[in-house]
């Protein structure tokens, strides 16, 4: 009998998974587009990028499927006559029929029968004044000399003009997650910019409280509320949640091993061009500060798969990282920065000898003002 009750309750649950997934279809028809042409479709699921295919018959193709949630994807003509530039669309795929029509590419197709899409027509309308701006503004860096990068005035330059686009990008995604408490679009894209990438928990939670239920119950909104509490967690005033993870010679190292000391964990990697630019004035707080009572814990987001340990290894010499350093090199999955929250890194959280957080992600002289305030 109990082995029967099993069998209906898996089986109960199988229904459940399945009841969980929506069927999508993508109809296409693009006249300049010739019989066999292949036709790619490509986007990322739990962060594995897979890949359709399918060819063209009679001026159309399609793509079916099934999802649990929307997701980003991209089209792609293969073999288009100008392969200098390839012949590609970017949209959202969702449950439902997807309608996509186009004369001479399928760039410049239209989409229509899909209500995210529309909604992501509206936001890139609404922020093309400041997409504008920003490509104006990484012309005139590019367009800079050398000499001209070099300099400090130059870099805050550009830092405050991308710093006030950012802040006016981030009070259109307010107001457009406010507006919009239905779209996935909210939740998948416009929470992150609204927010930031080093959001407050408190703050994320009142902004994902004010989305629908659906969205809410969505695996994507389940995988946000984890990182809701994962921001919480990791506030100022917390104390930092206990970790272990092993060194450059596989050792363990635990997080409370570095009790009765302030300490720095540091989320960075070699891959980081901004993580390596900060190096210097990690090394400078270090220098001025580890005889009296401070050190480092280093967690890199170095990629197993890319060389990732002697990329790691390579980096901690060439930047004279001298303290601790532990990676499980598995860049944004690594455990560490899940647990944490991590969106962009560099990242970084200041900890008293107790274990409680008392600054976040303080770059630039704003580390060794912090120290100044304890160690004298």
């Amino acid at each position: 009998m109990r082995k029967i009750v099993l069998i209906i309750t898996g089986f109960i649950a199988a229904l459940s998974c399945y009841a969980q997934q929506d069927n999508y279809s993508v109809k296409a028809t693009l006249g300049s587009a010739k019989d066999n042409t292949k036709v790619l479709l490509t986007y990322r699921i739990d962060g594995k990028t897979l890949v359709d295919s399918t060819t063209v018959k009679n001026q159309k193709f399609e793509f079916k499927g099934s999802l649990i949630d929307p997701f980003r994807a991209t089209l792609e003509i293969v073999g288009a006559e100008d392969s200098k530039q390839p012949d590609r669309l970017s949209f959202y795929v969702e449950k439902g029929e997807i309608i996509l029509n186009g004369t001479d590419s399928i760039k410049k197709a239209t989409i229509s029968n899909s209500k995210l899409n529309d909604d992501a027509k509206e936001w890139a309308e609404l922020t093309k004044p400041l997409t504008v701006e920003m490509s104006a503004l990484s012309a005139t860096y590019r367009a800079a000399s050398e000499e001209e990068k070099k300099s400090k005035e130059f870099q805050k330059k550009i830092e405050d003009v991308s710093d006030a686009l950012g802040a006016k990008e981030k009070v259109l995604a307010l107001d457009f997650v406010k507006k919009h408490p239905n779209s996935f679009l909210s939740l998948s894209q416009l929470l992150t910019t609204a927010l930031g990438y080093y959001p407050d928990g408190s703050e994320a939670e009142a902004l994902f409280s004010s989305l629908s239920p659906e969205l809410k119950n969505s695996k994507t909104g389940k995988d946000y509320e984890k990182k809701i509490e994962a921001w919480k967690a990791t506030s100022v005033g917390a104390i930092a949640p206990e970790f272990t993870q092993n060194d450059q010679n596989g050792e363990p190292v635990k997080l409370s091993d570095f009790r009765g000391k302030y300490l720095l964990i540091d989320f960075w990697a070699s891959w980081c061009g901004p993580c390596r630019q900060e190096n210097p004035n990690v090394v400078k707080a270090y220098t001025a500060y580890n005889d009296k009572g401070f050190t480092i814990l280093g967690i890199s987001l170095d990629d197993e798969a890319k060389k990732g340990k002697e990329n790691w290894l390579k980096a901690i010499e060439a930047d004279n990282l001298t303290w601790a350093h532990v990676s499980d090199l598995k860049y944004w999955n690594n455990e560490v920065a899940k647990q944490y929250g991590i969106n962009a890194i560099p990242a970084n959280f200041l900890l008293d000898p107790t274990g409680k957080i008392i600054g976040r992600n303080l770059r630039g002289d704003a580390l060794t003002a912090k120290l100044a305030e304890y160690l004298k």
